[in-house]
């Protein structure tokens, strides 16, 4: 697996090395096709430069085209061709032509400022109209967006001559006539009007017609042009080529030509050539073969990651699941570190299968203690069924029977067993115990303490003795126990069934309700503090005098304080409300009462008390 591991890095190396690879490979190839076009359309430029300013330097002077920029409105007009050759025969035989030297070039100038107005004009007119067909010529034949000549006057301002000086139409007029006939006839053509020219060097685009007035004279600093400078500095006949940006964001490749006449600048011929669409021509291409190397490269690489994936990853992750459910179906730690003997893997999914093989062992760990614990609650749920058989056992089933009272009481544990009791007990003839009481706990700790507590009630009792008396000596037993946290409230009446007197005592138990006068209300008798507590407790007793009909209802606090699934408590108010819906009902019909009120309370929620309840009603002295 590790081995596996050092081949997935390696091959994720070498795609990405593969990747950068093809990428450059791409850039360079770009690259070097841009630079051969423009080696290519370079060396084309600089022959056409060259021819022009050749042109410029052997077919004219810079005095005749100084005075055409000065008189540019004037050379507006027809192109007189048989005029013009008849004067320049006139001036060639004097000096001859081309004018390819200095003295060729002087004597011409003599010649042109002897002549009147009229021909000066006709003359700078034709010569340039030549000019201009050779830039025409250039651009058309070319494909260049422009070609224009700048004439460099002697204050650093600039004339232009450009293709559109006298018009397209001019100019095809002119080659038409001059290809018919040797003789070309005077053509009718006119000098086209010039529009408005703008800065030097914004494209021709941004101007169909024609980029410059004729004659119109532009800044042009030379000392601040670049490659161009140099050359002018060194005085070169070299052509020098820039990138120019327009304002439209368009994007032209320009040619400078210097031509040195007399060894002094006069004329800067440009050409120039859309960039923008030869740019994105290349960038479309290197883009497409790009993508598609790119995404040669990408199907490898997902190939091989796949390849890789399912070696590393998914044939591990099945064994992994195979061992999962193989355990689901034994439940056995052993059968999976047996499934898994065999995978040494060192990466993440190794320590998932680690992980897992550790869980199932924990697992089986567990479910054994589950197993014991269940079986210690089975044997606690048994023991605590004998407990609660016991406290049942313990509770009296038949009441005591007379002529003089009817006494009735139940218990309903919160728990198996509970920490409420009562107990009723004829002390002599004449006496009836009545006893109530709630331990501060539940479960078998809370009935053991209540058992020792009521067999301490029925020693203690006998016919002379009161209850308080047998509060005391209560008290003072559970006290003696040291049974720490939990003690015990004790409600304990004596009832003298001849003269009706129930002499009762409370160790911090619930007030008892009473019904002397037809409606029961709660006895607000003297409370002492519960029973084993501390020591040195005096209980006070209490008597009330019972008439035929009269009724005594005792409860624990699980009366009062049951609570419903909003947390109110079913309180004091409700249960008198439950013991006066029929005052002289018999004490089981009383405890019944209540304990449909309680239940029709409490509703689903859960019971967290005991609810234990006596009532006792006296009928009258059976003398």
């Amino acid at each position: 697996m590790k081995k596996r591991k050092i081949l997935f890095q390696i091959g994720l190396v070498v795609f990405a090395v593969f990747l950068i690879i093809t990428v450059a490979s791409e850039l360079y190839i770009y690259s070097q096709n841009i630079n051969i076009y423009l080696t290519a359309k370079n060396e084309m430029i600089d022959k056409d430069l060259d021819t022009i300013g050749n042109n410029l330097r052997y077919l004219s002077i810079p005095d005749v085209v100084k005075y055409a920029s000065d008189n540019s409105e004037k050379i507006k007009g027809q192109i007189l061709y048989d005029e013009w050759m008849n004067l320049r025969e006139r001036g060639y035989s004097d000096m001859g032509y081309p004018f390819d030297t200095s003295e060729k070039r002087n004597k011409y100038k003599k010649f042109f400022n002897s002549l009147d107005e009229k021909d000066k004009i006709l003359l700078a007119r034709n010569d340039c109209f030549i000019l201009s067909v050779s830039l025409w010529s250039a651009t058309n034949e070319r494909g260049y967006d422009d070609a224009y000549i700048i004439y460099v006057n002697d204050d650093q301002k600039a004339t232009v001559i450009s293709a559109d000086v006298f018009g397209n139409d001019s100019i095809i007029q002119y080659i038409t006539n001059f290809a018919s006939s040797s003789d070309a006839s005077s053509s009718d053509a006119s000098i086209s009007d010039a529009s408005e020219g703008t800065v030097l060097g914004s494209s021709l685009k941004d101007n169909l017609n024609m980029r410059y007035q004729f004659g119109q004279k532009v800044n042009y600093d030379f000392d601040d042009g670049g490659k161009l400078r140099k050359i002018i500095e060194k005085k070169e006949n070299n052509s020098v080529f820039e990138k120019y940006i327009d304002s439209n964001n368009k994007a032209y490749y320009i040619g400078y030509h210097p031509v040195f006449v007399d060894n002094e600048l006069q004329y800067i011929v440009c050409v120039e050539y859309d960039w923008t669409s030869v740019y994105t021509s290349f960038i479309g291409k290197a883009t497409k073969n790009l993508v598609r190397d790119v995404f040669i490269c990408v199907v490898f690489a997902a190939g091989l990651i796949l390849v890789c994936l399912f070696f590393l990853t998914v044939k591990p992750l099945r064994q992994v699941k195979n061992a999962m459910e193989l355990y689901k179906n034994t439940k056995k730690s052993e059968d999976v570190e047996n499934s898994l003997s065999e995978f040494k893997s060192k990466n993440e999914i190794g320590e998932l299968a680690n992980h897992f093989r550790e869980l199932t062992k924990e697992m089986d760990r567990y479910n054994d203690e589950i197993v014991a614990l269940a079986e210690d609650k089975a044997k606690i749920k048994t023991e605590l069924n004998v407990a609660a058989d016991i406290q049942r056992q313990s509770l009296i089933k038949e009441f005591p029977q007379s002529d003089s009272f009817e006494v009735f009481a139940s218990m309903t544990p919160a728990k198996e067993v509970g920490g409420d009791l009562y107990d009723i007990f004829l002390i002599d003839e004449d006496h009836l115990g009545l006893v109530i009481a709630d331990v501060a706990g539940k479960g078998v700790p809370a009935s053991l303490l209540m058992m020792a507590g009521m067999t301490a009630v029925r020693s203690y009792s006998t016919p002379d003795i009161k209850p308080s008396e047998v509060l005391t000596k209560v008290n003072e037993s559970l006290v003696q126990r040291d049974i720490m946290d939990m003690f015990i409230t004790i409600w304990m009446g004596i009832l003298d069934t001849k003269t009706g007197i129930l002499t009762t005592s409370s160790a911090g138990h619930e007030y008892p309700a009473i019904n002397v006068n037809g409606r029961y209300e709660i006895f607000r008798d003297k409370h002492g503090a519960p029973a084993g507590t501390m020591s040195g407790i005096r209980y006070r007793d209490h008597e009330i005098q019972l008439k035929s009909g009269d009724s005594v209802f005792v409860y624990t606090d699980g009366v009062p304080e049951a609570t419903n699934s909003e947390d109110e408590l079913f309180n004091i108010e409700r249960m008198l409300d439950a013991l006066n819906l029929n005052p002289s009902a018999s004490p089981k019909e009383v405890l019944e009462n209540v304990k449909t009120a309680v239940d029709k309370f409490v509703g689903g929620a859960e019971q967290f008390d005991d609810l234990t309840m006596m009532c006792i009603r006296y009928k009258g002295s059976s003398l």
